[in-house]
C-alpha cells in the first residue's frame, strides 16, 4: 500500500510537518543486551534462538557480522520446577552449508510441553549478562467440523499432464471457550505424494525426450485472508479510512465470538490441481488439505498485532515517515528484546482423494 499518498494533503497543511534529519552517531556507551526468541509448540521439543543486541552502524547480522550468542547457559523451569538446561544443536538442514557457524544453530530441551504448562527460560551469558522470560502453554480449543467448496474453473488436457484451476474453499468450525480469553492463528497447508518413477518417454521438449515421473500435486499460492473478516479485527477505524489490509493475518481473538460457534471462511485462491497418473496408481490420487487452529498466548498475539501495526497500521506508517511516535515490538523478553510464546495446534485434515480419482484426465500417448 502506497500510504503515503493518502496523507500527502495532511502534509501540505503545515510547514510545522517539514524538515531535514542527519545520520549521527551518538557518543553513549551501549552494551550488548541478550536477545531470546522462541515459539514453544505443545508436545514438540522446545527450541531457543539466543543473539545479542546491535547497533545499527557496526555491521549487518548475517553479512558481516555475527550475532548468535552460543556459549550461553539456558535454565528451562516448568511450572517453577528446573527441568535442566538447553542443549546447543545444529539443524541437519543447515549442515551442509558453508558458513555453518552462524547459521541453523539453536538451543534445545527434549521436554515436550503440554497445555497448561508455565514455562520460564533464563538465559546467562558471561559477557552479555541475563536474560529471563515466562510464557503458559494454552489449552487446545478443537475444530469441529470442515467443509470444502470445489468447483473446477478450466480444465487443460494433454498427453504429458492435466491442469486444473479450482476453487477451493473451506468452513473450519470451532467453539470458543467462554471461561477465558482466547487468541487464535489459522494455518493452510497442502500435502502431495512423492512421485512415482516410470519407464515411460515422452517427448516434452523439443530438444528431446525426458523420462516421466507420475505424480499429483495441489497447489496454490496464498490465502484469501479478505474473505474472513475476523482477521480485520485488529483495524482501527483509521486504518479502514486509510485502506489498510490484514493481507498475510490470520491471527485473531475472542472478543468478536464471547465464547459462541463460528466458522471460519478460508478462501485458498489460484489453486491448481496437476497430475500425471495414465496408469491410476491409487496412491498418486492422495492430496490432502490440513487446516490448523491454534490457540497460542497472549504474548504472541500482542507481538503480531505490534508488527503488523510497525510495518502496516496508520500509526506505523505515520512513525516511520516522522509525523507520529514509533511503533516499537512486543517483548516479554527481561532484557526487552525478543519474544518467548507458545501455540496448542488442533489439526483437521480433508482428504482429495476421491475428487481427484473422479477428474477427468487424458493418459500418455
Amino acid at each position: 500500500m502506497d500510504f503515503l499518498k493518502h496523507i500527502i494533503s495532511l502534509i501540505s497543511l503545515s510547514l510545522l510537518l517539514t524538515g531535514c534529519y542527519k545520520d549521527f552517531e551518538p557518543d553513549i556507551e551501549q552494551k550488548p543486551a541478550l536477545c531470546m526468541n522462541s515459539l514453544i509448540t505443545a508436545g514438540e521439543p522446545i527450541r531457543v534462538n539466543l543473539t545479542r543486541t546491535w547497533r545499527f552502524s557496526s555491521g549487518n547480522p548475517g553479512r558481516n557480522m555475527d550475532i548468535s550468542v552460543k556459549d550461553a547457559t539456558i535454565e528451562l523451569y516448568v511450572n517453577d520446577i528446573l527441568r535442566g538446561t538447553l542443549d546447543i544443536v545444529t539443524s541437519p538442514d543447515d549442515r551442509d552449508k558453508e558458513d555453518e557457524e552462524t547459521m541453523g544453530q539453536y538451543y534445545q530441551s527434549d521436554y515436550r510441553p503440554a497445555p497448561g504448562d508455565r514455562i520460564r527460560l533464563r538465559a546467562v551469558h558471561h559477557e552479555y549478562g541475563e536474560a529471563t522470560a515466562s510464557t503458559e502453554v494454552p489449552l487446545a480449543v478443537p475444530l469441529t467440523g470442515l467443509e470444502p467448496n470445489i468447483a473446477i474453473n478450466n480444465y487443460i488436457g494433454s498427453s504429458y499432464a492435466n491442469f486444473y484451476d479450482i476453487a477451493l474453499s473451506f468452513k473450519a468450525r470451532f467453539t470458543d471457550p467462554a471461561d477465558r480469553i482466547n487468541y487464535y492463528a489459522v494455518e493452510v497447508d497442502c500435502h502431495n505424494p512423492e512421485p512415482v518413477e516410470s519407464d515411460i518417454i515422452v517427448n516434452v521438449f523439443p530438444d528431446g525426450q525426458a523420462p516421466v515421473k507420475y505424480a499429483g500435486t495441489l497447489q496454490y499460492f496464498m490465502l484469501d485472508y479478505d474473505a474472513e473478516p475476523i482477521f480485520s479485527e485488529h483495524l482501527s477505524t483509521l486504518d479502514h479510512i486509510f485502506d489498510s489490509d490484514s493481507w498475510g493475518f490470520s491471527i485473531f481473538s475472542d472478543k468478536q465470538i464471547n465464547g459462541g460457534d463460528y466458522s471460519l471462511t478460508l478462501n485458498l485462491s489460484d489453486a491448481q490441481y496437476i497430475i500425471l497418473n495414465p496408469e491410476h496408481i491409487d496412491s498418486l490420487y492422495h492430496s490432502t488439505v490440513t487446516v490448523t487452529l491454534s490457540s497460542i498466548s497472549s504474548d504472541y498475539y500482542d507481538y503480531i498485532i505490534s508488527l503488523w501495526e510497525h510495518d502496516s497500521g496508520v500509526h506505523g506508517q505515520l512513525g516511520n515517515a516522522g509525523f507520529a511516535d514509533p511503533v516499537f515490538l512486543h517483548s516479554n523478553v527481561s532484557t526487552g528484546a525478543g519474544i518467548v510464546a507458545a501455540r496448542t495446534k488442533a489439526v483437521m485434515v480433508y482428504d482429495l482423494t476421491d475428487w481427484a480419482r473422479a477428474l477427468p484426465h487424458q493418459g500418455l500417448n
